[in-house]
């Protein structure tokens, strides 16, 4: 019995120190998949920065050019070469706006002309019941959504959605995480101001933020697993331990208290709180209950 006790306990050690070993590489690889998180995030924060720049970069280059009105034909053909090029890789509005508000030009001109018309159709007419609802919000808001406007409404189903309420119009739409916008002063050479010259872009980007090194998944799995096998190995040692110690001991139901080993480590500690308070109540009642003994009477 001395033998397969010190065997128990072998592998119990040797099972504690694998069990030991999986849990520092499982958290070595919650660090790294942590870590992993942590840069993707900073490199994504990166590429939209560059991406924000090269836009306005673009954006200053052409408000430099535009020093005189009307605009230049050719110029507004150059804008929409770019657009048709970039648009795989999400599409971008360029437009500009006049110092009283009024429409200049825009790239896509398509679905610019389909903007103004419908503006000129459906808001216009209500600006003198006191509606509020400028040309440049309305453009800001719906361009996006050009393709699926129609009737002065948006089609069931699309991104943007033109309310009434009362004498107010309200527009809901849902923009893309990485939708921004930028505008520049558009001035003449000697510093006259033209109006103001707006882009905006929603570029495509993969949604890899929950992306994590498939390495480390696998290290996480088989940490995971190695895991949970020890702890089940060594659940099964404890009555193991039990019986053998209990033949030892000369137990004749040394089965039945492996079995009770086995139920009470799946007992809940509520009901093992339960138990020991009413143990303690019993005992307690069996105190106050017992009778005081008589003294011991000498016999001689």
């Amino acid at each position: 019995m001395q033998a397969k006790k010190k065997l128990i306990a072998r592998l119990a050690l040797w099972t504690g120190a694998v069990l030991l070993v999986a849990a520092v590489t499982g958290i070595g690889g919650l660090v790294a998949e942590s870590r992993d998180q942590w840069l993707l995030g900073e490199r994504q924060e990166r590429d939209k920065k560059d991406r924000v720049e090269k836009a306005r970069s673009y954006l200053a280059e052409i408000a430099k050019r535009l020093s005189k009105l009307p605009v230049d034909p050719t110029l507004v053909g150059e804008i929409e070469s770019r657009f048709f090029e970039e648009q795989a890789s999400g599409p971008f509005y360029v437009w500009a706006m006049d110092t009283k508000g009024d429409f200049l030009f825009g790239v896509p001109q398509s679905a610019f002309r389909k903007l103004n018309a419908l503006y000129d159709r459906e808001v216009t007419p209500r600006l003198r019941e006191g509606v509020l609802l400028d040309r440049q919000t309305f453009l800001l808001s719906l361009v996006d959504d050009s393709s699926e406007l129609g009737g002065g409404e948006a089609s069931e189903g699309g991104g943007a959605e033109i309310v009434e309420r009362g004498m107010h119009w309200n527009l809901h739409r849902s923009e893309p995480p990485n939708t921004f916008v930028l505008s520049s002063p558009l001035k003449t050479g000697e510093g006259v101001a033209l109006g103001s010259l707006y882009l905006k872009r929603s570029p495509i980007v993969p949604d890899d933020r929950y992306r994590t090194d498939e390495r480390i998944q696998i290290l996480l799995a088989v940490s995971a697993g190695v895991l949970a096998a020890s702890c089940a190995f060594l659940w099964v040692l404890l009555p193991t331990w039990v019986f053998v110690d209990a033949r030892e001991r000369g137990v004749r139901r040394a089965p039945l208290f492996a079995f009770l080993t086995v139920l009470s480590s799946l007992a809940h500690a509520p009901a093992a709180r339960a138990r020991s308070t009413a143990g303690l109540s019993v005992r307690t009642v069996d105190a106050s209950c017992r009778l005081p003994s008589a003294p011991p009477v000498a016999i001689r």
